[in-house]
C-alpha cells in the first residue's frame, strides 16, 4: 500500500486476470485486511474504511444481481486502456 510500500509482506494486491480481480475475497478483502493491519496507515483511514464497509453491507441488499461484476469489469477496462 502507499503507506508501507508493501514492506509488510502481507500479500499481493493486484491480480493479472479479470476473474481473480472480480473475486472480492482475493482483492478487496485482502486490501481491506492489509490496510487495517498496516502500522503506517493512519487511524483516520482505518476508521473511514470500516465505516464505508458497514455502509456497503447495507447497500449490497439493494443491488441487483451482477452489478458488482459489471463494476469490476468497468474498473478493469479503464485500468487496461492506458
Amino acid at each position: 500500500c502507499r503507506h508501507c510500500g508493501h514492506k509488510c509482506g502481507l500479500g499481493r494486491f493486484f491480480p493479472s486476470k479479470f476473474k481473480t480481480f472480480s473475486d472480492m475475497s482475493k482483492t478487496v478483502k485482502s486490501m481491506y485486511s492489509h490496510m487495517l493491519k498496516c502500522r503506517n496507515c493512519p487511524e483516520s483511514t482505518k476508521y473511514a474504511l470500516t465505516t464505508l464497509k458497514q455502509k456497503h453491507e447495507k447497500q449490497k441488499s439493494t443491488m441487483k444481481f451482477g452489478q458488482l461484476k459489471k463494476f469490476f469489469f468497468h474498473i478493469w477496462t479503464r485500468l487496461h486502456e492506458c
